[in-house]
């Protein structure tokens, strides 16, 4: 039967990949740069700067430009956390309903074998 300490890893593995994606070093492959530094840009660009106002984004621009490699992760921490507790309840649904579904097939197998 299927436990909350099964589902830890499926709780908990958003986030994880989120921030390793962000920790990853740069690293150049065939004159194309990839790596961490260009996940965490996106990531400011796509779910913090867009929901600011000008002024504030034009700000916290400068702010982040000239920012160290701990600030930039302090902030690509706190954007995954809060992305986590936007979709925590759908995780949280999936997780119940796995949990249900396996206490439901377990006692189902019971009863068959009690008849």
């Amino acid at each position: 039967m299927v436990t909350w300490f099964n589902m830890l890893p499926i709780l908990i593995s958003p986030v994880v990949i989120y921030v390793l994606l962000g920790t990853l070093p740069d690293m150049q492959f065939d004159d194309v740069l990839i790596g961490g530094t260009f996940v965490r840009e996106w990531c400011v660009d796509q779910f913090f700067l867009r929901f600011l106002a000008d002024d504030y984004a034009q700000s916290f621009v400068d702010w982040y430009r000239h920012s160290s490699l701990g600030n930039h992760l302090a902030v690509h921490g706190l954007i995954g956390l809060n992305l986590y507790v936007l979709f925590f309840p759908i995780i949280y649904l999936y997780a119940t309903s796995m949990i249900r579904f396996s206490k439901w097939k377990a006692k189902s197998k019971l009863t068959q074998l009690n008849r």
